[in-house]
């Protein structure tokens, strides 16, 4: 059994095998293969310390809402 840093055990504490770099990818919602080129536990390391397209995409979504907000209220208050 796998001598890994992430390794991934069952209730009992059974090691069952380590956590693979492509179902970080795929849990992070990143494709399969984003972080190949560098080895297993940097590649995890990344994965684990990203911030997920998804939430990277709401929180530009939330700031251009904002500005617009800004931006409506400075041009009426101009007026």
């Amino acid at each position: 059994v796998s001598q890994s840093r992430y390794p991934l055990k069952t209730i009992n504490g059974k090691i069952l095998g380590s956590l693979l770099p492509e179902i970080g990818e795929i849990m992070q919602g990143y494709p399969i293969g984003w972080t190949s080129g560098l080895v297993k536990t940097k590649r995890l390391s990344l994965l684990g310390n990203a911030i997920t397209p998804q939430i990277a995409g709401s929180i530009y979504e939330a700031m251009e809402k904002n500005d617009k907000a800004e931006h409506q209220t400075t041009s009426q208050s101009l007026s």
